[in-house]
């Protein structure tokens, strides 16, 4: 790789989360690209799915960004499991607008898969006279950047990582296009103001000779309820569900899951006996007619899991 003029202004696009935790495992990418370019200033453009996340706010105070800005690419209320997708047009020209006065030098497409970042990085380099720097995922992918990093599983054959990777890990896949490695470098963070006045109000408590500190980074966004209330936390109320002493028919598992009875019955067999082990053991309610449940099939979970 050719060298790079110190560039004073990057741009880092990002598509994949407004988690605080997932954006601030970013940092530690930020703070290697300080470090080759103490002078640079790092300007962030996330492509949100709705404005008005409580990590905006955050974000934009961390010490490392000079700016960040949001652009959002879906419509909808945020509470809905899904919105639709605006046209790549609309949101292009959300990013024109917002970046219009802006000076730039490099243009680094964070993201390691779809050609919606690596067309809006191409575009933007275009129009600033930037370099693109970008992951080529695949073939066609690799067209849209002056400078592109293998794909994320060479990277990762690269340096004897598994996959997944954790997020502070993947943005220097792109950076590796650079010549910038992590080489255990930690997230960052430095408390703000408010932070500071908070700390203020709130001494530390100390459990004998040691600080005790919590720290919460959940991401806390609107449309993590959805996420939430979907196929991982339902399962887990089933469970709960099957442990009660009393048990849970089929219908009051559709009526707590708005499952189809027979995506119940599949899961009792793929995931609480296949995949957990564990035995269900069931009894009919007995009772006259007009006794609720009468008739239906009572399913708990047995105190020992099958062999």
């Amino acid at each position: 790789m050719s060298r790079l003029p110190d560039p004073q202004d990057i741009l880092l696009i990002k598509a994949h989360s407004m988690g605080i935790g997932d954006l601030l495992r970013a940092s530690a990418a930020w703070s290697a690209l300080k470090a080759r370019w103490p002078a640079a200033r790092l300007h962030l453009l996330m492509l949100s799915k709705h404005a008005g996340y409580p990590s905006e706010s955050l974000i934009r105070g961390h010490h490392l960004l000079a700016s960040a800005r949001f652009v959002t690419i879906k419509q909808g209320d945020p509470t809905q499991a899904r919105q639709t997708r605006l046209p790549l047009r609309q949101v292009a020209a959300q990013v024109q607008d917002q970046l219009a006065s802006q000076r730039l030098d490099l243009v680094i497409d964070c993201e390691p898969g779809g050609l919606r970042t690596a067309w809006l990085a191409r575009r933007i380099a275009r129009g600033h006279g930037a370099v693109a720097v970008g992951i080529a995922q695949f073939p066609l992918r690799r067209l849209f950047y002056d400078i592109a990093a293998p794909s994320v599983p060479a990277y990762a054959r690269r340096l004897g990582l598994s996959l997944p990777m954790d997020y502070t890990e993947r943005d220097f896949v792109v950076l590796a296009a650079l010549g910038i490695e992590r080489a255990g470098r930690p997230i960052v963070l430095r408390p703000g103001p408010a932070a500071r006045a908070w700390q203020d109000a709130h001494p530390l408590r100390t459990d004998g000779q040691r600080a005790v500190v919590v720290l919460n980074i959940g991401c806390g966004t609107p449309d993590a309820a959805p996420k939430r209330g979907r196929e991982h936390s339902k399962q887990a109320l089933v469970i709960e569900m099957l442990k009660r002493p009393e048990g849970a028919t089929i219908a009051q598992i559709c009526e707590a899951t708005s499952w189809q009875a027979h995506t119940t019955r599949g899961f009792f067999a793929g995931t609480v006996k296949k995949k957990l082990g564990l035995a269900i053991v069931s009894e009919k309610i007995e009772g006259p007619s007009g006794t609720p449940g009468a008739g239906q099939r009572l399913y708990r979970i047995a105190e020992e899991a099958s062999a």
